[in-house]
């Protein structure tokens, strides 16, 4: 059978092919689904392959999220193996494990909070952090105080526990609430203000989290606070709002002092999103080099270089990326990014090159996509007009429909097919 009518067809027969060849590359759930109402001999087998394999993929998974402390997760995946006909030994056992990992992080987690305690010094003030017990919520907030530069600790530490339980409202899912009792904290100290821009953006109070964060920025000075730069987040929200010219002069700004890479990526996506694109590629270029694995970035480079018409110099970044970045047994292997694969394909199906390369490609995303996305129905029809089935302009013609007039990827369509 070839490979379209594989794909795409609902006969039987094309069913248990899809079957047999998910049961190869290990997608046994998948397998199960297409055979799920088949009863002949060897969709039976098939199917019974299928579910004993995935009762132990989820037996193991669920030990592994026990062990590295997911136990709501493992718990998941035990419900699953019973879904799929794990003995209720198999369950008893593997819920063993749960209870005596989590015991026994439990008493680690302790064990550390207490040493952290002991280990600070009271600081002067009403309610200090540091001498709250181990079980004492605040304890998180401790935390908090570390994900910031060393130079300012002692300021959060001195607004008291009242600003503590405040900003914890923030983590609880009260952003309203946390807001509303930092707010009198920003006129002790301006370093109150990260905190309360993260409950403005999440109350979805752009306006008051931009205020916030520039005068953070001019008064404090901006952080890297856990692994957020507040300056690149700055750009970001003005971005958002339609002020990208005010985003460009906070970057400049900035980055006059500090080269961290969140400034670099938000001034290459403003130039881009300008129309600067070869000032964008430029951009990009060298922050590839200071972080050669990261996928996101590739993608944005390979982006930009499509706008640009460098179409294979675009397919020669993703395929090198790829290759570095998402190959087994490699030093740096790292998950298949199945964004970079559907773009490679995309290329590739788009100017009909590289055949044998992109039904690589394709089974790629067969195996590793979770969910069908509009781009890989696009591809679809690519397939099906680079193959001159009668219908794929009909398919193009529905995909379009499915997209907002202002929509980028109405371009797309548009180019290969002429709709």
């Amino acid at each position: 059978m070839g490979w379209f009518s594989r794909t795409f067809s609902n006969s039987n027969e094309a069913r248990k092919e899809r079957a047999s060849l998910f049961l190869e590359k290990g997608r046994f759930n998948d397998a199960r689904i297409e055979l799920i109402d088949m009863d002949d001999a060897g969709a039976i087998s098939m199917r019974e392959k299928a579910t004993t394999a995935l009762v132990s993929m989820n037996l193991d998974e669920a030990v592994a999220r026990f062990h590295s402390g997911d136990h709501a997760g493992g718990n998941d995946h035990l419900a699953l193996a019973r879904e799929f006909g794990a003995t209720d030994g198999d369950i008893q056992e593997a819920r063993k494990v749960g209870r005596r990992l989590k015991s026994e992080q439990n008493r680690e987690v302790a064990l550390k909070k207490k040493q952290l305690i002991d280990k600070k010094k009271a600081p002067s003030g009403s309610d200090p952090i540091w001498s709250l017990p181990p079980d004492d919520p605040r304890v998180r907030y401790a935390m908090r105080v570390e994900s910031y530069p060393k130079d300012l600790r002692k300021r959060l530490v001195e607004l008291g526990a009242g600003f503590a339980e405040a900003a914890l409202e923030i983590e609880d899912g009260n952003p309203q609430r946390a807001f509303n009792l930092l707010s009198p904290f920003v006129e002790k100290d301006p370093i109150a203000r990260f905190e309360r821009a993260k409950a403005a953006m999440a109350s979805r109070n752009a306006a008051v989290a931009i205020s916030d964060l520039m005068i953070f920025g001019d008064e404090v000075g901006h952080a890297v606070i856990d692994n957020t730069h507040t300056g690149a987040l700055l750009s970001q929200l003005l971005a958002q709002t339609g002020k990208s010219s005010e985003a460009m002069k906070i970057i400049n700004k900035v980055q006059s002092s500090d080269d961290h890479p969140a400034l670099a990526l938000i001034k290459a996506q403003l130039l881009e999103g300008k129309g600067d694109l070869a000032q964008a590629e430029k951009e990009c270029v060298a922050l590839v080099k200071k972080m050669p694995n990261n996928m996101m970035l590739i993608r944005q480079l390979a982006g930009i270089m499509l706008k640009q018409n460098k179409r294979g110099e675009a397919a020669s970044v993703l395929e090198s990326a790829l290759q570095r970045c998402c190959t087994p047994g490699k030093c740096s292997s790292q998950p298949l990014d199945v964004n970079a694969v559907r773009m490679l394909a995309r290329i590739y199906l788009e100017d009909r090159v590289q055949e044998k390369r992109t039904q690589s490609l394709l089974m790629d995303l067969q195996k590793h996509s979770q969910k069908e996305e509009w781009e890989d129905q696009y591809l679809a029809a690519l397939v099906a007009r680079n193959d001159a089935q009668p219908f794929a302009e009909n398919m193009a013609k529905q995909l379009i429909k499915r997209l907002s007039p202002n929509d980028p990827r109405r371009e797309w369509v548009s180019q290969a097919f002429g709709v």
